[in-house]
Order: C-alpha cells, then structure tokens, then sequence
C-alpha cells in the first residue's frame, strides 16, 4: 500500500491548481451547495458543522463501486478568503514542495510525439499491442501520442485497457466513467461539469475550458509516467474542478479527483474527493487492504491540509 502514500502529494497539489484556473460563468439555476448540503452528500454527520468551522479537518469514506476502489472525502475550512488561496497557487511555492514530482508539462496544441518525455523503463501498465510496438522499436512518446489522441477524439471509450496477461486486462476508461457515476455532488450542484464529463469530447460548453498534462512522478521510489485531463470552473460563489489521470504508467490505473472551494463567513471551506483505482487493493482480503489503503490515504491529506491551511494563513 505504499504506493498510495506516494502520489497523494501531488493529488492535494491539484485541488489547489484547480483554484486557479478563472471562467466567467453565467447566473444558472443551479445554486452552489451549501456548508450543510455539502458535509451531507460527503456523508460526514452534519453536527460537525461547527467542528469544521473551529479548524476540525473532515473526512469520509465515499461509496466504491469496484473491488479495486480507494474512495475519500476530506472537508477543511481555512481562515481565508477564495483570492488568497489563489494566489498562494499562482506564486508556485506548493507545486515547488512536491518532490516526488520529476518533471511536468501542459500540451498545447500541436501536441507532436516530442510533446512527451521518453520515459518507457518501468512502465508497465501497457495494452498487448503496446508492448508488442515497444519490442518493435516503436517510442514510448509515439505511444503516449496514439493514447492521448484517442482520448481527445473518443474520450474514456478510447482508452485502451492494460494487458495483465492470462487474457486478464484492467480497463481504466470503465474505472473513470465508474467514479464519475458516483459523483452525486457533481451531477447535483454542477450539472454543466457533470455534463461536460459525461460527453466529453462531444458536446462541451463554450465556457468551459479543458488543460492537458504529462507528469513524471516518483511512485514507489520509481518513476512513472501519468497522462493527466483537467476540467474547472470559477464563478463568485465558489470554484469546482475535476481531473481524470486517463493514463499511469505503473502501481494504480487510474484516478479521478473532484475539488472546490466555497466562500463562509470568515474564510473559505475546501473540499476534496479522491477516487484511485489499484489492483493492490483487489482479490483475497480486499476488505482489509481497503481499510488499510483508506487509513493511509487519509493521513496522508490531511497532513498536507492542515501545511496548505497554516502556510496560507500565515501569509
């Protein structure tokens, strides 16, 4: 289960990225949640409303629709506004203190097989066809390329599975599609985001804007290559934003990630929704490896919550 405790870093990281991308959003029907309708579809007891609001970190464990399933919901307030949390990400200085990050890069358009790095040792989360290309002397950046453009034309259904020999395979695109099914938060208080998931790539909104990411990450002490889409949106009453990680080179095969934040009296309440897909925690004593794994992954954010609160509020 170390592998859990490796890429939480980076996934605590993200919900503050997200913060930072600003869309001009018309008035919509749909207002955003409030503090009690968000610890309930969390599913944390709504008499912790006043815990949370003394500084109390607030965590869940959340509905898992697969064997192989790590799923949590962490819920902080910090005594700060929306603005200062954005602007603790604009100046750089949490992305800076993830180590386990090796090298990152957003694509942009023209995306070109040199748009990727050539990281192909230790990456084993591969399909068949994959692995017979590699033999073949085809790169690791072609392949990257063949899967990125066929999530940008076909979306989770262009996702080809990972070969696990044995005719066995791990089918990432059902993962996310799985989890995004789970998001009774999204689908109730951002539709349009929901929406946006859910038909991607056809159908997507004029105001709202899509990024695509390479990551080198160190995951169990190796480095792994993750193909990363990220989704946002900010309006004055709060920021909301997904990101699906469609392709990890090796340890899990998936996540997908929901976070926000919404301005309270005295500050702001951030919350944040972790769904990673694993083998590791599948097959004979599932149950314990997913308490295990859940413990982990718990301690791990919170840790790094309560250093995003107390850096922001010293500021």
């Amino acid at each position: 289960m170390h592998h859990t405790m490796s890429f939480i870093q980076r996934n605590v990281f993200v919900v503050a990225a997200g913060l930072l991308w600003v869309f001009h959003i018309p008035a919509r029907a749909v207002e955003p949640p409030t503090v009690d309708e968000l610890l309930g579809y969390l599913h944390v007891d709504k008499a912790e409303h006043a815990n949370l609001l003394k500084g109390k970190i607030l965590s869940t464990n959340l509905a898992e629709g697969s064997q192989k399933e790590l799923a949590i919901g962490i819920v902080m307030f910090v005594p700060a506004p929306v603005e200062k949390l954005v602007e603790f990400v604009r100046s750089g200085r949490w992305f800076t203190s993830d180590r386990d990050i090796i090298a990152v890069g957003e694509l942009k358009e023209p995306v070109t097989a040199d748009s990727f790095p050539g990281v192909a040792a230790g990456q084993s989360n591969l399909s068949a066809a994959e692995a017979r290309a590699l033999r073949s002397g085809e790169s690791f950046r072609q392949l990257m390329l063949h899967r990125f453009e066929a999530y940008r034309q076909r979306g989770l259904a262009g996702i080809e599975p990972y070969d696990r020999g044995g005719g066995k395979v791990a089918r990432p695109g059902a993962e996310l599609q799985g989890a995004l099914q789970e998001s009774e938060l999204l689908a109730r208080y951002f539709p349009e985001l929901y929406q946006a998931l859910q038909t991607y790539p056809r159908e997507q909104p004029a105001d709202i804007g899509h990024r695509y990411f390479w990551i080198n990450q160190k995951v169990e002490g190796r480095p792994t290559f993750i193909l990363t889409h990220r989704i946002a949106l900010e309006r004055p009453e709060g920021s909301f934003m997904a990101e699906r990680e469609f392709y990890v080179g090796h340890s899990y095969n998936s996540l997908f990630l929901l976070a926000g934040c919404l301005p309270v009296a005295g500050g702001s309440v951030v919350f944040y929704s972790n769904h990673t897909f694993t083998d590791q925690v599948a097959g004979f004593g599932s149950g314990m490896r997913h308490a295990i794994g859940r413990n982990q992954m718990r301690d791990e954010i919170v840790k790094n919550f309560e250093q995003i609160r107390a850096t922001v509020t010293r500021q």
